[in-house]
């Protein structure tokens, strides 16, 4: 679809592999880098997954944001949709088919086409393709007069308190991973 262009009747159906964000992220160089939105709920994790579906077998841009959408999951303990988050992210779904059908296994088509996939077009127009500088901002050292304990020091006849003992985590972080970068199991 041009940028000009009212869209006609065969036109209404939203696709995300006609867009022309996807020809950005495949031809993406070393200086250029993708940026989603900030990953806040489960359900903005399975947005994040959807669109990156799109994207087949590019690993290479793919792979941190499967991570740090395992990290999130694995830090909300895999409660409530962040199991959900975590089978998909188990499965590596290449296509948007394949999404598609484990999204199934845990909701209706109405989730998928009522939520879901109304959420992603909102998404797709916020991605950011950034040039990456490859130094980084300029750090400019901190000087610092006094402590820098802001008072957190323990005094010493208070006794030290250990906090209380939390259930173990399991961790599943090491599922993830296309299959050339995760290697044999």
């Amino acid at each position: 679809m041009q940028l000009n262009d009212q869209p006609t009747t065969n036109q209404k159906e939203f696709s995300l592999e006609n867009d022309a964000w996807i020809a950005e992220c495949q031809s993406l160089s070393p200086d250029r880098a993708i940026k989603f939105p900030i990953i806040r709920t489960s359900w903005d994790a399975l947005v994040i997954l959807y669109i990156l579906s799109h994207l087949e077998s590019h690993f290479w841009i793919t792979d941190e944001y499967h991570r740090k959408i395992a990290q999130k999951a694995y830090s909300s303990n895999y409660e409530g949709e962040w199991e959900t988050v975590q089978e998909i992210l188990e499965q590596y779904p290449k296509t948007p088919k394949e999404f598609y059908e484990l999204f199934l296994q845990r909701h209706s088509p109405e989730d998928f086409f009522g939520n879901l996939k109304r959420r992603a077009r909102r998404v797709v127009k916020c991605i950011d393709f950034k040039k990456r500088d490859p130094h980084g901002p300029i750090k400019r050292t901190q000087r610092h007069r006094g402590y820098r304990d802001k008072g957190t020091l323990r005094p010493s006849h208070r006794p030290a308190v250990e906090p209380p003992e939390k259930a173990d985590k399991v961790d599943r972080r090491s599922h993830i991973g296309h299959p050339l970068v995760r290697g044999p199991d």
